[in-house]
């Protein structure tokens, strides 16, 4: 079976992200473990991503025909393990005297941007726009009105950094898709003329087989690599001048295409 390289590719790229994802989940459960408090909410989401995002590597490396729907799993896990902390902190801080939530907040700007990337990588270009904002609403939205509401935090470094983060450049990253979108129809536009070109190039326009230069490279790469299985069959049309002399020359054409086409 050929496999597309494109389809390589983005396979590999698949396995690299929920390799690196595994990998990042389990290093945060350590870190949380090495708190003095570590809270509960924390260390679940990220020994639970761990375990998942690994078990679907291993099922994408035994099963590569489930690729897009290992993917989108995998996005989605990371999306709910944003999600919920960036819920639960604000409400924890607006009900907790004491507490803040620029102290409390994982870095939700840093992990965001890479999971909208991997979206837009991944997914059809009208569905990781429509999964991308999703994904902002859900990870900005609790913290947006949170910080301002709360002065204070919104003018510290922490919180300064969130409301950029989280507003204005995610909502750059959300404008670049519709033109990611028209990148990939040029460069398919492209790859495509470019096909349409080599065919011209290289095949006979009455037979589609290959013409002279082509044929020529083709042998030369032959007798530089020879191989014990190459065989090479020269023959020739009997009598077929006298089909284009006494049928005409479409007649002989069709004759052309049928020895071709056999």
């Amino acid at each position: 079976m050929i496999i597309d390289p494109r389809q390589r590719f983005i396979r590999r790229a698949g396995l690299f992200l929920l390799l690196i994802s595994a990998l990042g989940a389990a290093f945060i459960a350590w870190l949380h473990t090495r708190q003095a408090a570590p809270q509960m909410l924390d260390l679940v989401i990220s020994i639970g991503l761990a375990l998942s995002l690994s078990s679907l590597f291993v099922w994408l490396l035994l099963r590569p025909d489930s690729m897009t729907q290992v993917i989108q799993t995998g996005l989605m896990l990371d999306l709910v393990g944003l999600a919920a902390p960036a819920w639960v902190c604000p409400i924890r801080a607006m009900q907790t005297p004491g507490t803040t939530l620029i102290d409390s907040l994982p870095p939700m700007s840093a992990m965001l941007l890479p999971l909208i990337l991997s979206m837009i990588v991944f997914m059809r270009p009208r569905v990781a726009l429509i999964a991308a904002f999703v994904a902002w609403v859900l990870v900005a939205g609790p913290a947006l009105p949170y910080l301002c509401t709360h002065p204070a935090e919104l003018h510290s470094p922490r919180g300064m950094d969130l409301v950029v983060t989280l507003g204005p450049v995610m909502m750059l990253i959300l404008v670049y898709i519709p033109f990611h979108r028209g990148i990939e129809r040029w460069v398919s536009t492209l790859q495509l003329e470019r096909a349409k070109m080599q065919a011209l190039a290289e095949r006979d326009g009455l037979t589609g087989l290959y013409n002279r230069r082509a044929s020529e490279h083709l042998l030369m790469n032959l007798v530089a690599a020879p191989d014990t299985n190459d065989e090479l069959i020269l023959f020739d049309i009997d009598h077929f001048k006298n089909i284009n002399d006494t049928c005409g020359h479409p007649v002989g054409d069709e004759v052309l295409r049928q020895i071709a086409r056999r």
